[in-house]
């Protein structure tokens, strides 16, 4: 029997792992290659918002990719060990698949990826109905300042515009902040007043000692440790320091303890804040700083914590003898303005107050300030105009309604405001996008 060739038996050889694994690689290009432009086209027109879409679009094809590849390399070195027709067929139909499949997905995500960044395109922009019209387009969300005839004292110019304080305002131009007088002009910091840098005129420089009720002295004049406010009624508030009030009321330190919780290792570093309490004008300390938080003293009261058994989570008021506004117990209570103050019960509705602690008007959902004998209240879901003895006078058809300053208020019906005056007149028309309330008889607007 003749004998068989050896070389009939013998494989050709496999070329090296490194070569097999380069070639059939290249069956991922096409997904890999389409991700890397979807990226580079579709990233620069997106926020963040629309990033999601894209990430989940990678992830996908990602994956795609890397079974791909795994499938290539697995028939690739299959196939160098045994050309089977059929395994080569089968390769051909997978690889087929994987093409047109992967184009039709990418297709369809692109489509989708366009169409959704066209919605949001479309959601992002404004109706013509939804945006004011103006007379000036060069000026359209723009900020000037007008008067109290509804003119323009000072152009449209500025990104953003703050009230004016004293004789300054704070404004945006070109990605700069800076402060303006009232004609408009550029003021520098270092000439800015103390209501423009914040502090209000509230703050002053207190020259005298300071006493205790029994005139004993504990602080020196000019104290550094000492913060006293601007003086009203007779009387100014003051803050003396957490370390000051353990050593000269410690009766008041476990009192500001138990109205605000604290453990040891908070109460260490809490004895740098500071208490409440009242002066006069002597120098002699009236009422003890016992309150963690007070104002000054308004037409003969003043506002403080009063419910210490539930963390002084309630406001009342208190005359210049420390006694409490009988029947006077809110969640929040505003100053007394023309007899008259806002209070807010612990259910949520506000009501008015006078004096004595008695009743005017209940169960309003909002209440704005008191101005010229006329408050603006909320009830039953409408705006309405209420004199101090608590009788409805006219409803106020508008959307939204703010407080009174100089005796005109911002008033709001769709996209557009405007002022009422307080008999409750549209005394400046419904045309501005934005606008902010009158100080220094100007008021900042949105064109």
């Amino acid at each position: 029997m003749p004998e068989l060739s050896s070389t009939a038996n013998e494989t050709k050889p496999i070329p090296p792992l490194p070569i097999r694994f380069l070639v059939w690689t290249a069956v991922a290009w096409y997904p890999i290659l389409w991700l890397f432009i979807l990226c580079a086209v579709t990233i620069p027109a997106l926020n963040e918002q629309d990033i999601r879409p894209l990430v989940s679009t990678m992830i996908t094809g990602g994956a795609c990719s890397i079974v791909v590849l795994f499938a290539a390399c697995f028939y690739a070195s299959h196939w160098f060990r045994k050309r089977s027709p059929i395994i080569i067929l089968s390769w051909v139909i997978m690889m087929f698949s994987c093409f047109t499949t992967e184009g039709a997905l990418t297709n369809a995500i692109i489509n989708a990826n366009h169409s959704v960044h066209e919605q949001l395109v479309r959601l992002r922009e404004p109706s013509i109905a939804e945006v004011p019209v103006s007379s000036n387009n060069s000026t359209a969300g723009l900020w000037g300042y007008i008067d109290r005839t509804g003119a323009f004292v000072l152009q449209p110019q500025w990104v953003e515009a703050g009230n004016f304080c004293s004789s300054e305002a704070k404004v945006l131009k070109d990605g700069t902040r800076y402060y303006i007088d009232r004609n408009g002009k550029t003021v520098p910091e270092h000439k800015l007043s103390a209501c423009a840098c914040g502090d209000e005129d509230r703050v002053i420089k207190f020259e005298k000692d300071i006493f205790d009720a029994s005139g004993h002295k504990l602080i020196a004049a000019k104290g550094k440790n000492i913060t006293v406010y601007k003086f009203s009624d007779g009387m100014a508030l003051f803050s003396m320091p957490m370390r000051m009030i353990q050593r000269y009321y410690p009766e008041h330190f476990f009192e500001y303890r138990v109205m605000i919780p604290m453990t040891k290792e908070e109460i260490e570093p809490s004895k740098k804040w500071g208490q409440y309490g009242y002066i006069d004008t002597r120098g002699r300390i009236i009422i003890e700083p016992k309150y963690y938080r007070a104002e000054s003293f308004k037409n003969g009261l003043a506002k403080v914590p009063l419910d210490t058994a539930h963390g002084g989570l309630q406001s009342g008021f208190i005359d210049k003898n420390d006694q409490p506004l009988t029947g006077a117990l809110f969640s929040e209570v505003e100053p007394f303005t023309e007899g008259i103050s806002v209070v807010k019960k612990l259910n949520g509705m506000q009501c008015l107050i006078d004096r004595s602690g008695r009743l005017i008007a209940d169960n309003l959902q909002d209440a704005k300030n008191i101005s010229n004998g006329s408050i603006v209240v909320k009830q039953f879901f409408n705006w309405f105009l209420m004199d101090t003895a608590g009788n409805l006078l006219k409803r106020l058809d508008y959307d939204d309604i703010e407080y009174f300053h100089e005796g005109l208020a911002v008033v709001a019906k769709g996209n557009t405001k405007g002022y009422i005056d307080t008999a409750g007149e549209l005394v400046i028309p419904l045309k501005f996008m934005d606008a902010s309330r009158f100080s220094k008889g100007l008021a900042a607007v949105q064109n």
